[in-house]
């Protein structure tokens, strides 16, 4: 009995952790930092595509707004300039801001798809036409290069139930691609990962390689420490050597030495032996 009362707690924990946990997941854990323009592990290619990805959103306005407005009453029309504009803003904030990018793009994909529904032609795919596709194709794939594989499938499952449930709320008849749009989405979020993967990869290599410079030089310098530390032991023990040899030696060089000079002799060799013997334990 206690055993059940404690999971039941335990669930109910977990079900009030769960939409914050979620909140974080999904919107309020950063991506993976970019480094900024001029610093040193910025890729030299990010520029390029930067360029590259704004020439294809502003290449993707035009047929996107062809593809709302077409069999759309005039108030579409119009309305649909302004989402092909909107989504080509997003696809290259993606770049910036990918989290909040992907939400707005799954909102404003959502939303043309719910406001065009009633008046597209039934011959045409839905709810992603091929233009849709490529735009939340596109914002999942900058998506997936700067965040976790564990977020970036959780987008991609979000992106197949928003096209499944707006499958099941129709005024008419329509082209399904659920079964074409699907493997361009999860394509899009491998190819993502896989190049995130590879980046992160290449990180580490550098981080590892800059530890192992940082270690060798410093083994290098501890082995010049140690050599110098040889050296000196070695200098210093032959100088005690010497100056004992000299003390042992230098009252036979005097004709009559007196005591006193005896002992400060002898006092001389006893404390260089001793400092020689101090030496060789070191």
């Amino acid at each position: 009995m206690g055993a059940v009362t404690s999971r039941a707690v335990r669930l109910r924990a977990a079900v009030r952790r769960a939409p914050r946990a979620l909140y974080e997941e999904a919107w309020a854990a950063p991506a993976d930092r970019v480094p900024r323009m001029g610093e040193p592990d910025v890729p030299v290619w990010r520029p390029s595509l930067l360029v590259l990805l704004i020439i294809v959103a502003a290449c993707f306005a035009v047929p996107r707004t062809n593809e709302l407005a077409v069999d759309a009453t005039d108030g579409v029309s119009g309305w649909a300039v302004l989402a092909a504009l909107a989504q080509s803003a997003v696809l290259v904030a993606g770049m910036i801001r990918p989290v909040g990018a992907w939400w707005a793009a799954t909102a404003l994909s959502v939303a043309t798809v719910l406001v065009t529904e009633p008046v597209m032609s039934p011959d045409r795919l839905f709810p992603w036409s091929i233009m849709g596709m490529a735009f939340q194709g596109g914002a999942l794939f900058l998506l997936a290069l700067r965040v976790s594989l564990r977020r970036a499938v959780g987008a991609l499952a979000l992106t197949l139930l928003l096209g499944l449930a707006l499958t099941l709320h129709t005024t008419q008849q329509h082209n399904l691609d659920l079964d074409r749009s699907a493997p361009v989405f999860v394509v899009a979020m491998i190819l993502g990962a896989a190049l995130r993967s590879l980046r992160l990869a290449r990180k580490d290599l550098v981080v590892q390689a800059e530890l192992t410079a940082e270690e060798r030089a410093r083994r290098t310098l501890l082995e010049e420490r140690g050599r110098i530390a040889r050296e000196l032991h070695d200098v210093v023990a032959h100088h005690m050597s010497v100056i004992s040899i000299q003390a042992q030696v230098a009252p036979h060089l005097v004709e009559h030495p007196t005591e006193e000079l005896r002992e400060n002799l002898t006092g001389i060799r006893e404390n260089a032996l001793e400092a020689l013997a101090e030496l060789r334990r070191v």
